[in-house]
């Protein structure tokens, strides 16, 4: 019979896309089997490394550069005291505002607290870039074992949009790559704040493509940050939109779950920024005690011409950990009924 050409180019095509498939999946199975994915969980979905030093030189005010040394103790902790002492003990727990990286060991603003009170037994941990559950996560894996007679945690506005699975994402690139933990339903739940995650998660080449992408986006943003010298809060822009209600209410859950988590223990509260009615209102219903007025002091410093964040960060610098300290510091002594070293046995 006659030879059909048209049906003949027609397997021919039908063969070339099998052969694609099959190269790309046996690819993949490769790749699967040789490679990690690009951004690896860790419980936190990042974890502060431990018993390690980290020098930088950074701007602490214009013009003026300083080398600053942190030093990680025992679980990535800032500081990590005795376990199973008569001392009191006081555990604090932070995003990037605790961890500090902007000062020196002995310069942050918990410093002044354990200046103040040599005989506290402090216990400090700060994870760059943490949301509120992550915090949690800490909290809850270390609380036991430090046994602390107060809790002091360390919020950031921001802090809500990483609650919220949705807000963070669409945030990309000012977020945090990597994966991070969400509360969905009163489970956690481990997801991809970023662009095409479901590629992302099943296919190491794109995962391999899009990691390449993002380190574009992240030296492009890095390069505007740069070009706006007078910008201490660059990487802040895009978050002054309304915060979603879903948001707020995530938030509240993880700080009742916290609430319950410290038992009976004095619970404080305190912001990077001022204390708006929806923070007091979280506070009020998860029984925590709000601290106002550390925002408002460090804008009454800048007022007087003082620079109190590090150059093109955000971030406290020297002075701005020296303010937060001695506020905090105020704070306690100022009310005796809740003076929290006095209530643990510290005059």
């Amino acid at each position: 019979g006659r030879y059909n050409f048209g049906r003949g180019k027609r397997k021919e095509w039908y063969l070339l896309i099998a052969t694609i498939l099959f190269v790309f999946l046996l690819g993949e199975l490769i790749l699967h089997t040789m490679l990690p994915p690009a951004y690896q969980p860790t419980k936190y979905g990042w974890t502060v490394g431990a018993n390690r030093t980290a020098t930088r030189t950074l701007q602490d005010q214009p013009g003026a550069y300083r080398t600053v040394q942190n030093e990680y103790f025992d679980h990535g902790f800032k500081r990590w005291g005795q376990l199973h002492t008569h001392r009191p003990s006081v555990l604090i727990i932070g995003d990037s505002f605790t961890e500090m990286v902007q000062v020196s060991n002995g310069e942050e603003w918990y410093a002044y607290l354990e200046k103040e009170y040599p005989y506290v037994n402090f216990f400090v941990y700060g994870g760059g870039g943490y949301g509120s559950l992550q915090e949690y996560m800490v909290l809850d894996d270390y609380i036991d074992d430090i046994d602390p007679d107060v809790v002091i945690w360390q919020f950031c506005s921001n802090d809500y949009w990483n609650n919220l699975y949705e807000s963070d994402r669409n945030y990309y690139p000012h977020n945090n790559f990597g994966v991070r933990p969400y509360l969905v339903n009163k489970e956690i739940v481990y997801e991809i704040p970023m662009p095409l995650p479901f590629l992302r998660k099943y296919s190491r080449i794109a995962d391999r493509i899009l990691v390449r992408y993002d380190a574009f986006q992240k030296a492009q943003l890095q390069a505007n940050t740069d070009s706006n010298s007078n910008n201490q809060i660059t990487k802040m822009e895009g978050r002054k939109e309304k915060v979603p209600e879903s948001a707020y209410r995530v938030t509240g859950e993880i700080l009742k779950m916290a609430r319950l988590r410290a038992g009976q223990r004095p619970f404080f509260f305190f912001s990077t920024e001022p204390i708006t009615d929806k923070e007091s209102l979280l506070c009020r219903e998860a029984g925590i005690t709000c601290i106002r007025g550390v925002s408002e002091y460090l804008e009454s410093k800048e007022a007087e011409g003082i620079t109190i964040g590090i150059v093109d960060d955000g971030h406290w610098n020297l002075a701005g950990n020296r303010f937060v300290g001695e506020f905090l510091i105020k704070y306690f002594k100022d009310q005796p009924n809740r003076n929290i070293f006095s209530d643990v046995g510290v005059n």
